[in-house]
């Protein structure tokens, strides 16, 4: 599945609108249009918005195999704002982080540093 397709399925699925997509990715409507018709690419900044907006790792976005763990929100029940979606998203990207950390001390690997997302 290719990542324009995953960003409009999450975006459906939690009930965000296109036009609070692109004002939080601070772009147009028409250019998140392109994206979710897989016409032009993500920026990195972009695709790490995305990415801890809605929960999932940036692999996760780049891999062709379907999002098997989507997210279970509905953004639009609650009208929140790009702030709102901001304050989320950097919850997420705690959330992200614990994963992250858990799944290195679980592999029982010992890493000299640990990458964590920003």
């Amino acid at each position: 599945m290719k990542i324009g397709t995953k960003i409009r399925n999450l975006r459906e699925k939690t009930g965000l609108s296109k036009e609070r997509l692109a004002e939080f990715l601070d772009i147009d409507h028409d250019s998140l249009s392109k994206i979710e018709n897989n016409k032009i690419i993500l920026t990195l900044g972009m695709l790490s918005r995305v990415s801890s907006l809605f929960g999932v790792t940036i692999s996760e976005l780049l891999s062709k195999d379907k999002l098997t763990d989507m997210v279970n929100y509905d953004f639009a029940k609650n009208n929140l704002s790009v702030s709102d979606l901001k304050s989320i998203s950097e919850i997420n990207k705690i959330i992200l982080n614990a994963n992250l950390m858990s799944d290195t001390l679980k592999a029982d690997r010992k890493p000299n540093v640990l990458l964590l997302r920003l």
